[in-house]
């Protein structure tokens, strides 16, 4: 179950809880600073839970980092808490050129933040880990 008290203490958030664009700009910066991309498990397992439970419990109570689609929904997760107007918007899927089937995970994932009459969209890019 998400804890918004031990997320903001694991990226070590001191600050405002309002929905604005400074503190979106703060957790932003320190959740990239102390929750690291990792690909462990990709790697070692195979699989990877894409269940919000199994995630927070992996990155938040476990101390670990995660992989791109795990940090952008556990990000997704802290901004919903806290209020921020923040809705997915699109996933964007992959065909495998081979056999021409779609594949089962998304690679990109899209969600719009708003604020007042201005809108900020904001793109996490899955394949490297990159968020702008």
């Amino acid at each position: 179950m998400y804890d918004l008290q031990s997320h903001l203490k694991r990226i070590q958030y001191q600050g405002d809880l309002k929905p604005t664009l400074q503190v979106l700009n703060d957790l932003h910066r320190l959740s990239s600073f102390h929750i690291p991309f990792e690909n462990f498990d990709v790697h070692l397992k195979g699989l990877v839970s894409l269940d919000k439970e199994d995630i927070f419990n992996k990155i938040i109570l476990n101390n670990r980092g995660g992989y791109c689609y795990e940090l952008n929904g556990l990000f997704y997760d802290l901004l919903a808490h806290l209020g921020f107007k923040v809705q997915y918007i699109d996933e964007h899927k992959v065909i495998d050129v081979h056999t021409e089937q779609q594949t089962s995970e998304a690679l990109q994932q899209y969600f719009n933040l708003t604020f007042s009459s201005e809108e900020i969209k904001v793109l996490f890019q899955k394949m490297n880990g990159v968020s702008s």
